[in-house]
């Protein structure tokens, strides 16, 4: 029997929504951008999601060796963008570059290892997921950063030019884009110093030099983000904590700062920091996402699950949230609303082996042999080289032998 530790857990870990903009109803540009570009692991394995501004029409993926990457190719109305590199320095992923190919977008997955890792690409609606699993044993630590997300989506518009190309990265905010938060005022720029005055109306030296202007809230918004994404953790707290005591009321610097203080295993810290990001923008799926998974680490069962059934009511579609809701119940073996959270799991997400296997399980809890039989086989041939797939194989020759 697997245990509540060895449950097949998907390493997308919170924040990648996959079936997110189904339901969001967003207007579509006549162009496919890249919105999103988001990078999460644990183990041996690697995710990167890719959001984009509608559902591409088609997704082509293969390998390409001497040295070693993986290509992935996005049909779809593509706008003509400039090529770009984008630095994920990972044990698995050195980087990933951007660009067009034969009127498609394609991105290019530079990886460190000579041998080809096993992988497996797929698309749901507008989100396109690559899992990559490592040869050799990894760290266990669970991780998800974005390595890209469009600017002017979810905040105000950046004050670098529109020019710069691409954008530095930013971290996790983007997953609920369909209610963006509230623009919070932001002070004006410093008045540029007046020209001088003439010789006989100065008054003094300190006249003759204006002070320098000091950053707004949002260039220390933008800062926080940069260093973020550069695994400058500290130093970006540091930024936003200064954006929120000059603009307290600044939504997206309590979102940032709670993902960044859980970084620093300051959970206490990064729940009431969430907290106050939920209340500003109580329409915000991911802040309550973010503040469940918070409250999960703190092992206050009950909150986390309040904070992901709010975020669910903001997102029917969320394969994400069910699994996770799924977990909380089997956690306290309230194997009923288990199986039902993890039916809709795999519903949302046909293609998850992880998601097959913790339904067998779940209904193997409730009685359902033959259900539960035809989950795990499901989920072997999905995934048969999976970590758990011994143990799967052992269930389904018991429950073979069980089942009339």
């Amino acid at each position: 029997m697997m245990t509540q530790k060895s449950r097949w857990i998907p390493i997308i870990v919170g924040v990648t929504l996959g079936t997110l903009w189904s339901s969001r109803g967003l207007a579509q540009s006549s162009a496919l951008e890249l919105s999103e570009l988001r990078f999460a692991g644990a183990g041996a394995q690697r995710t990167l999601t890719l959001q984009f501004s509608q559902p591409p029409t088609a997704v082509q993926s293969f390998v390409l060796t001497s040295p070693t990457r993986l290509v992935i190719d996005v049909s779809g109305p593509v706008a003509n963008v400039p090529p770009g590199t984008i630095p994920v320095q990972d044990v698995l992923l050195a980087r990933v570059r951007t660009g067009i190919h034969d009127r498609r977008l394609r991105f290019v997955l530079d990886l460190q290892t000579r041998e080809t890792p096993k992988f497996s690409v797929e698309q749901q609606q507008g989100v396109v997921t690559a899992i990559l699993t490592a040869p050799g044993e990894q760290s266990s630590e669970q991780f998800s950063r974005v390595l890209f997300a469009l600017p002017g989506q979810a905040a105000p518009a950046p004050s670098t030019p529109a020019a710069v190309v691409p954008p530095l990265v930013a971290p996790p905010t983007q997953e609920a884009k369909a209610t963006a938060p509230a623009k919070t005022p932001v002070p004006p720029m410093a008045v540029s110093p007046k020209k001088p005055s003439p010789p006989e109306e100065k008054s003094g030296p300190a006249e003759k030099l204006a002070a320098p202007p000091s950053q707004t809230p949002q260039e220390h918004l933008e800062r926080g983000q940069a260093l973020y994404a550069k695994g400058e953790v500290d130093e970006a707290i540091v930024q936003w904590q200064e954006t929120l005591r000059v603009a307290p009321e600044t939504a997206k610097a309590h979102h940032l700062l709670g993902l960044a203080l859980q970084h620093r295993g300051k959970v206490p810290e990064a729940i009431t920091a969430l907290q106050e990001a939920v209340r500003l923008t109580p329409h915000d799926a991911a802040a309550y996402i973010h503040l469940g998974q918070a409250l999960e680490a703190k092992g206050d069962v009950e909150a986390a699950r309040a904070a992901y059934q709010k975020a669910q009511q903001l997102v029917p579609t969320s394969a994400y949230i069910y699994d996770r809701l799924g977990h909380l119940s089997a956690a306290q073996e309230k194997w009923g609303e288990t199986v039902y959270a993890w039916r809709e799991t795999v519903r949302l997400r046909p293609q998850s082996a992880a998601a097959y296997a913790n339904l067998g399980e779940a209904l193997e809890k409730v009685g359902k042999q033959e259900e539960a039989l035809a989950a795990y086989e499901r989920a072997l041939q999905l995934d048969p080289q999976k970590a758990l797939a011994g143990e799967i194989r052992q269930r389904v020759t018991q429950l073979r032998t069980a089942v009339p």
